[in-house]
């Protein structure tokens, strides 16, 4: 897996304006700010929760093929391997994208330029 970089901020973009993830994405950068507790506890609580706000969202079959463009991207793999994943190997690399990665820097700059 590669660390976040440019081009998934503009990818991740994309994906909430077209699947509508502003206020979503709003309401879990606010939670992540008042969680408090064990760093790993709250980073597999907001993975699991970012994990399931993504796929009720993405329902669209455009956006979900954005989606698995974007984390294709991120775990080196190809849009086929992540289609396949299984819901806890998808919740599990949410996790470790949130453990190697500033994820809330990330959503914030892709919160701003969606809103644009």
């Amino acid at each position: 897996m590669r660390k976040l970089n440019t081009q998934d901020v503009f990818k991740l973009a994309r994906l909430i304006k077209k699947a509508n993830l502003k206020d979503d994405i709003k309401n879990l950068f606010e939670k992540s700010q008042r969680m408090e507790g064990d760093k790993d506890v709250r980073q597999k609580e907001l993975g699991f929760e970012t994990a399931l706000v993504i796929i009720e969202k993405t329902a669209d079959e455009g956006v979900e093929n954005e989606f698995y463009s974007l984390l294709a991207g991120i775990a080196e793999k190809t849009s086929d391997d992540i289609k396949t994943l299984s819901i806890e190997a998808m919740i599990e690399l949410f996790i470790q994208v949130a453990k190697e990665n500033n994820v809330v820097t990330f959503f914030k700059v892709a919160y701003q330029s969606a809103k644009k």
